[in-house]
């Protein structure tokens, strides 16, 4: 008993000081990876895109709002034929109800689009301003998304390193364990035990699998390619 609980304490302590030495995550950042990724989801991620077009959208409103001052004129033109005379007895069968002959020009304009207009033409530049500043918050949001999912992908690697560790480590105290049950040098209370805590250390490296997965599908998800791919 006391030989098995000084291989438990010798083994928590080993793999103490491997959490310990793994704790921090630090160096296992690597900020050049970062900014590829940063710009993978910008040229990628599908909101980004949408932002980018309502931007394109806007600044194409400001020239077609300015355009549309040409809306508001009404050209329209008579002709009347110059053999005919201009002015005739009204009723009788060559009344001419113009006053002069060939061909005759009106202009007419609508005032309430044209005072009208140039509140059209600054909405449709605030919109585009609009546009802009959503599409560089979009940016920061993006930028700021990649860096918490890659952090939260280096630190699912992390533990999964450990938990891998922790398994190979469990495994030799359930094997040692029962080695020694079998030739009667520990009770069948360690050997339940030592299997527990196997089982323990199985099931926390299943979850730990699971989690690496999601964080590296978000990862992978926003950037808009595999890992695997980014060079």
């Amino acid at each position: 008993m006391k030989k098995f609980t000084l291989i438990i304490f010798l083994l928590s302590i080993c793999f103490s000081f491997k959490t310990f030495a793994q704790e921090g995550i630090m160096g296992d950042v690597d900020y050049n990876l970062l900014q590829k990724y940063i710009q993978l989801a910008k040229q990628n991620y599908t909101l980004k895109k949408l932002a980018d077009k309502r931007v394109e959208g806007a600044k194409t409103e400001v020239p077609i709002a300015a355009l549309a001052y040409l809306d508001m004129a009404n050209v329209s033109y008579i002709f009347r034929p110059n053999d005919q005379t201009a002015l005739t007895t009204p009723g009788s069968a060559n009344a001419n109800p113009y006053a002069v002959n060939g061909l005759q020009f009106g202009l007419g304009v609508s005032l309430g689009q044209f005072f009208s207009r140039p509140l059209q033409i600054k909405k449709a530049k605030i919109d585009y301003e609009m546009a802009k500043l959503d599409a560089e918050q979009l940016d920061k949001t993006v930028e700021l998304e990649v860096k918490t999912r890659y952090y939260n992908y280096v630190q699912q690697v992390a533990l999964l390193k450990l938990n891998k560790q922790n398994l190979l480590d469990m495994n030799l105290v359930a094997e040692e364990t029962k080695s020694k049950f079998e030739k009667t040098l520990v009770t069948l209370e360690v050997y339940d035990q030592s299997r527990l805590a196997l089982t323990n250390a199985k099931v926390t490296a299943i979850a730990t699998e699971v989690e690496y997965l999601k964080a590296k599908d978000m990862l992978e998800q926003i950037i808009g390619v595999k890992l695997a791919d980014v060079k």
